[in-house]
């Protein structure tokens, strides 16, 4: 809300009405206005101190006449006869309305109903403040932040780049450790196919057992039937006859079993060689993904540079999301910026003070002021969020000033040694920040509790750092 303001001179001579005055006429008529103050509104009393007393505001000119409110601030309307003393004054309401004001402790200064006062020119510690909505950073940054400790802390760069790096580290690690599966892969390829080439040797074997089998077989038949034939052989040539054809039906035996454990070392040694080398495939595909990821996050976050980078690392055009921290420059500029598709944005800033004062004294009827002030300070400032004081009073924007760059310009031109102070309030932005509870989710999915490869955590890293 604030005071409206008003005007005072302590040099106006005391004048009269050159022309009565009506109860309803909204225009006055002075014989002499030397030394009324040369901005509006002012007060001005008719026939002060007498029962016909009328407080009238002026509040601008109409020709060579004043426009004016009438009976205010308690006395009412009047008719005025031509002659009547009028002079320039203060009423009661000049005093109530400063001391409401001092007494106020919210919704003063146009900070709005039911707000409350923060300094303007000194350095406070702002506690117990509840935010009403997003903060604008306005291309500051926040400084001197803790590590995040809650589940809705805010993220720091320390902390993002140490969780970042742990990654890459573990990507590294990871794929370094695909390159030794693959080659203990192929070590046992190797070792599956000397198997193989045993279990032939077997084979073959078997088979020559085997047909050495048959060959006893059929000499046995051969020796039954001399047996037969010879009727006359004796009881030891019989017996003998019958264990050879037992040991042969043995030996039959065993070439078949030989056969058979043959066969499955040979399907063995098939499975082994195929498992070996489908994971020779897999080891392969994870080197490549962690490869891949690798140079996905290396698009995105450039490091550290001097100035704006126009490519990626690798030459290529800049992606949406990239990063780089600009390491130059005045406080102001230096931190860590984000390609939205068109150009480079502050990611996040804060100011050193977020309340910045400006000081001039106005030289004769002097309406623009900018650039350097009494404190060789250059105004500079985001239009919105200022205020504006000439001798200690509010102006009005719109009605008592207007602004343009960095520049501000009066209605009415200020007087020899008049002091006009500018506040000029930062904004900053936090909302794109990541929580401690989302930075700790992207990080346990890269450890590989869900069982993923190197690749999955990088991923997880982008989306936590806006990618």
């Amino acid at each position: 809300m604030g005071i409206p303001a008003r005007y005072y001179s302590s040099t106006a001579v005391r004048t009269t009405l050159s022309a009565s005055l009506s109860s309803s006429d909204t225009e006055i008529v002075l014989a002499s206005s030397t030394n009324f103050p040369s901005q509006f509104p002012f007060t001005l009393i008719l026939e002060k101190d007498s029962a016909n007393e009328e407080i009238v505001t002026v509040t601008g000119t109409v020709g060579a006449n004043f426009s004016m409110t009438r009976g205010v601030d308690g006395t009412s309307a009047r008719a005025h006869s031509a002659g009547t003393s009028v002079e320039h004054g203060v009423s009661a309401k000049d005093f109530t309305d400063f001391r409401t004001h001092e007494a106020a402790a919210n919704g003063v200064h146009d900070i709005g109903p039911g707000a409350s006062v923060v300094g303007t020119t000194t350095t406070q510690t702002l506690t117990n403040k509840t935010l009403g909505g997003n903060l604008a950073a306005g291309g500051f940054k926040v400084t001197g932040l803790a590590n995040p400790t809650s589940a809705q802390d805010a993220a720091t760069k320390n902390f993002v780049e140490t969780g970042v790096t742990s990654q890459v580290v573990l990507a590294t690690t990871q794929a370094t450790n695909a390159a030794s599966s693959a080659s203990s892969s192929a070590s046992s390829a190797s070792a599956s196919s000397v198997s193989a080439t045993a279990s032939d040797v077997s084979r073959v074997a078997a088979q020559a057992a085997q047909a050495a089998a048959e060959t006893a077989e059929a000499n046995a038949e051969t020796a039954q039937a001399a047996a037969e034939v010879a009727q006359v052989a004796t009881a030891t040539s019989e017996s003998n006859a019958s264990s050879s054809q037992v040991a042969a039906a043995a030996s039959a035996a065993t070439s078949s079993a030989s056969q058979v454990a043959s066969a499955a070392s040979e399907a063995n040694a098939s499975t082994s060689a195929t498992n070996a080398a489908s994971s020779a495939v897999d080891s392969a595909n994870s080197a490549a993904a962690a490869a891949s990821a690798l140079d996905s996050f290396d698009d995105r976050y450039l490091g550290s540079k001097s100035v704006a980078p126009t490519v990626d690392n690798d030459g290529d055009p800049l992606v949406q999301g990239a990063l780089f921290y600009l390491n130059t420059g005045s406080v102001e500029v230096i931190g860590m910026y984000v390609f939205d598709g068109a150009g480079w944005l502050k990611a996040s800033a804060a100011s050193v003070s977020s309340i910045v004062t400006y000081e001039y004294t106005a030289t004769a009827s002097q309406t623009v002021f900018t650039g350097a002030d009494d404190n060789a300070l250059s105004m500079s400032f985001t239009s919105g969020l200022i205020q504006v004081f000439l001798n200690g009073v509010l102006l009005n924007p719109g009605d008592d000033y207007t602004t343009s760059v960095n520049t501000v310009t009066l209605a009415s031109g200020a007087a020899v040694g008049d002091s006009l102070t500018v506040v000029a309030f930062a904004s900053f932005n936090i909302a794109n920040t990541y929580t401690i509870a989302e930075v700790d989710a992207a990080i346990a999915a890269s450890t590989g509790s869900g069982g993923g490869t190197a690749s999955i955590g990088l991923e997880a890293v982008f989306m936590m750092m806006g990618a």
